[in-house]
C-alpha cells in the first residue's frame, strides 16, 4: 500500500511514464507552469528609486564631504533598497509552490481512503518534510538576496558589456552659498541659522532636489541602477527556480522515496497501522470466503 502511494506521488510529480494521466493535469505540471510563468512577475518589479530618493541618497553617502562624485557605495545602497522589496514576494512564491505540493500529497492520499489512519500518518510525515524543505528553500533564497544587496559586481560580464561601458561622468554639487547670496537656481539660502535640524534638513532637501547638477547625478546613477538591476532580476528568477527544484521539490521527493517507509516502520503508530490493515485484510478474506460459498451454492442450484 505504501509503495503504491509512493509510486503514484512520483508519477504525478515527475511524470516520465507511460501511465501518466491524460484527462487532467497533475500537480507536477501545475508547479512547472507556475515556475515558468508566475515567477516572471519578478521581471516587472521596480528596478530603480525615484529621482528625489537618489539625490538624497547620494548626498547622505557623502555626509560632511563635498559632493564631487557618485560614491560607489551608492550603487549598493540603491540596489539594496530595491532588492529588499523583492524578499516578501519571493517568499510568498515559495509558499505557493509548497501549497501545490501539499495539495498533491492530499490527492495521492485518496488512494488510501480505505485506510484512513495510514493515510493520515503518511500525509502528516510528508507535510512535515515539505515544511522543513520550505524553510530551507526560503532561507537559501533570502541569503542569495542578502548577498546581492551587500555587493554589486560591476565586473559582471553582462554589465561590463552594457551601454555604460564608456565610463561614468558626474558633476560637483554645490547649493549652499554665503548668507543672502542667490544660488544658481535663484533660491535664497535659509536665513535663520538657528532653526532646528528637521526644519533645516527639509529646506536643504527641497533645494537639493531642484539643483541641476544633483539631478544630473541622479539621472546617471539611475541609469546604472536600472542597467544593473535588469541583470540581477534575471539571475534572481534563475536561482529561484533552481533553489525550489533542489531544496524543495527534490528534497521532498527523496524523502518520500527513501525515508518515508523507514520512518513509518520506526514510528510509534506502527501497531495501530498494522491493526487497521489486518482488520481490512480480515474483512477481505471473509468476503472472498463468502463469495466462494455463494458461487458453490449457485453451481449446486444449476446442477439440478
Amino acid at each position: 500500500l505504501v509503495q503504491l502511494f509512493i509510486e503514484d506521488f512520483h508519477l504525478k510529480l515527475f511524470g516520465n511514464s507511460e501511465r501518466v494521466n491524460f484527462k487532467a493535469l497533475d500537480f507536477g505540471a501545475v508547479i512547472n507552469h507556475k515556475l515558468y510563468t508566475d515567477l516572471q512577475k519578478v521581471l516587472e518589479m521596480p528596478t530603480c528609486l525615484k529621482e528625489e530618493e537618489l539625490i538624497l541618497l547620494i548626498a547622505n553617502e557623502h555626509g560632511v564631504r563635498n559632493i564631487l562624485s557618485i560614491p560607489s557605495v551608492s550603487l549598493e545602497a540603491a540596489c539594496g533598497s530595491i532588492l529588499e522589496s523583492y524578499i516578501d514576494p519571493l517568499q510568498s512564491f515559495v509558499d505557493s509552490v509548497t501549497d501545490l505540493l501539499i495539495s498533491g500529497v492530499a490527492e495521492t492520499g485518496n488512494l488510501l481512503e480505505s485506510y484512513p489512519y495510514l493515510k493520515s500518518v503518511l500525509v502528516r510525515f510528508i507535510n512535515e518534510a515539505i515544511d522543513e524543505a520550505t524553510v530551507e528553500t526560503k532561507d537559501m533564497l533570502n541569503k542569495h538576496i542578502q548577498a546581492e544587496m551587500m555587493y554589486c559586481n560591476i565586473y559582471n560580464y553582462d554589465f561590463k558589456n552594457s551601454k555604460l561601458k564608456e565610463g561614468i561622468l558626474c558633476n560637483p554639487v554645490k547649493i549652499w552659498k554665503a548668507f543672502g547670496e542667490l544660488n544658481k537656481d535663484g533660491e535664497e539660502e535659509i536665513a535663520n541659522s538657528d532653526v532646528d535640524l528637521s526644519t533645516s534638513a527639509e529646506y536643504i532637501s527641497d533645494q537639493l532636489v531642484k539643483n541641476t547638477p544633483a539631478k544630473g547625478n541622479s539621472k546617471i546613477l539611475s541609469e546604472i541602477v536600472v542597467e544593473y538591476m535588469q541583470i540581477i532580476q534575471k539571475q534572481i528568477v534563475d536561482v529561484t527556480i533552481k533553489y525550489i527544484m533542489c531544496f524543495l521539490v527534490k528534497k521532498v521527493s527523496e524523502f518520500v522515496k527513501t525515508s518515508l517507509l523507514v520512518k513509518l516502520l520506526s514510528s510509534d503508530n506502527l501497531k495501530s497501522l498494522m491493526e487497521e490493515c489486518e482488520r481490512d485484510f480480515s474483512i477481505r478474506e471473509e468476503m472472498v470466503a463468502t463469495c466462494a460459498e455463494l458461487e458453490e451454492a449457485v453451481n449446486a442450484v444449476h446442477s439440478f
